[in-house]
């Protein structure tokens, strides 16, 4: 039983079997799967869906830099076809596609290991360096308003 945990969903739902002496709960609890996910079978991508994406695929090539809105209204522009912003996100989602954005503005975050190597530097030897760095952290982390 250990090793059905293991495994994938999907694994797990090909053991459901609707035949078994034993009761569909109990078989779900076992599973550790939901009852309504147990009777649920995956429907594969219909022709019009796989346009679609080869579309997209197409369009995020062409402009990397467009998030699924940019997408969709260039998807309408280029080839006249309407398609939904939800469906779009849905769909580069499924696909592993994201908008190519420049990087965050902020400054790095310190690095602490630095700021404790140069506390080290500070004392004179080892020994008085254990309290000082214990009073330093104290007022850090405790004292001073954050």
């Amino acid at each position: 039983m250990s090793s059905l945990f293991g495994t994938g969903i999907e694994q797990r739902k090909a053991n459901f079997n609707l035949t078994h002496p034993l009761a569909i709960t109990q078989q779900c609890k076992v599973l550790s799967i939901c009852r309504s996910g147990a009777y649920y079978k995956a429907q594969a991508p219909s022709d019009e869906e796989l346009n679609l994406m080869k579309q997209l695929d197409e369009l995020q090539l062409r402009y990397p830099f467009y998030g699924a809105r940019r997408l969709r209204d260039a998807k309408l522009d280029e080839h006249g076809f309407i398609v939904n912003r939800k469906r779009m996100q849905r769909l580069m989602k499924l696909m592993g596609m994201r908008a190519v954005y420049p990087g965050s503005k902020k400054p790095s975050k310190p690095n602490k290991v630095r700021r404790i190597y140069a506390c080290l530097h500070a004392y004179e030897s080892l020994l008085e360096a254990p309290t000082g760095l214990d009073k330093y952290f104290r007022f850090y982390n405790v004292k001073r308003k954050h």
